[in-house]
């Protein structure tokens, strides 16, 4: 049997964040399971929903992650609407993410919306877990 860390342990702390997908390691699961989406500017970043409302404590009308770019996205809080320890949490991106997770050697798992984005952004998305030795898998 495997464990798996939706979104990291989004039970306690803010999903998609690189302190969620840490104390995943932390706390012994097998495999985290994390989701992809792409700025205006084609940086894949780790973020669930489709708009930066819910976890970046936006008010008003839905604003899409694919609207914002990535220097807009790391302007955003996305650990503050969980607890206010987590004031400051930043939205990580793809590259970062692999690279932390072939560092301390856990699966991952990578929802399967990338399937749904068009095809030069599967490509970017493809090439990034290709660079990072992840992605033999896919494609």
């Amino acid at each position: 049997m495997l464990f798996q860390a939706h979104r990291g342990v989004s039970t306690e702390y803010p999903e998609n964040t690189m302190v969620a997908y840490r104390a995943a390691v932390a706390q012994g699961y097998d495999i985290i399971e994390m989701d992809v989406k792409f700025t205006s500017d084609d940086v894949c970043v780790m973020f669930h929903d489709s708009t930066i409302n819910r976890t970046a404590s936006v008010a008003g009308d839905p604003v899409r992650v694919d609207s914002i770019t990535w220097e807009k996205a790391q302007q955003l809080d996305v650990g503050a609407w969980k607890d206010a320890e987590f004031a400051g949490e930043k939205i990580p991106t793809l590259r970062e993410t692999l690279a932390y997770v072939k560092e301390v050697g856990i699966d991952c798992k990578l929802d399967n919306v990338w399937e749904t984005f068009p095809e030069y952004r599967q490509d970017i998305f493809l090439a990034i877990c290709g660079e990072a030795g992840l992605g033999e898998r896919l494609g």
